[in-house]
């Protein structure tokens, strides 16, 4: 479609429906015996960040967040947590496709939206956290942000990240 995004018509079928699917591995580096059955106590669930639909002619960007919920047992100690760069193998602009285009996004630490959550590479952060003794609850947000004004075809686009949590 050669008409800029303001002048185009789109049908209500015109449909975006960007989606990051949060693939959690738990990976234990330099591991001893201990922090290895500490490891093994711990549930690690990864909430998908869904950002519903887009639309190009929007001048806001759309937002969302999804979450990575860690439930552990046992023995305390620093983790740490990063996400791949998915599908755009960049973390400075990541990027969810579809069939025909591809729709630039990100993934930050903080809810304003300016640490750019990936493996401290690259201008990127991760989040080091430290886990008490005994049971551990904490459910970490991942804000999301579409950028606006991408001029991208109807679709469903979408991005798998993969979450590493560090022991």
């Amino acid at each position: 479609n050669l008409l800029p995004p303001a002048q185009r018509t789109y049908s209500s079928r015109a449909v975006y429906i960007p989606t990051i699917a949060l693939a959690a591995l738990l990976l234990m580096l330099g591991a001893t015996m201990t922090n290895i059955a500490s490891a093994q106590n711990c549930t690690i669930t990864a909430v998908p960040l869904n950002f519903g639909s887009y639309l190009p002619n929007d001048l806001a960007p759309l937002d969302n967040a999804g979450a990575v919920d860690i439930d552990c047992k046992g023995r305390g100690g620093i983790f740490q947590v990063t996400i791949a760069a998915g599908n755009s193998n960049a973390y400075l602009q990541r990027l969810m496709l579809s069939a025909t285009d591809a729709l630039a996004y990100n993934v930050y630490l903080d809810a304003a939206r300016t640490q750019i959550w990936g493996d401290w590479s690259s201008g990127t952060s991760a989040l080091s956290r430290f886990r008490r003794n005994g049971r551990y609850r904490e459910s970490i947000p991942v804000y999301g942000r579409v950028f606006a004004g991408q001029d991208v075809d109807p679709g469903i686009y979408s991005d798998s990240l993969l979450v590493t949590i560090i022991f």
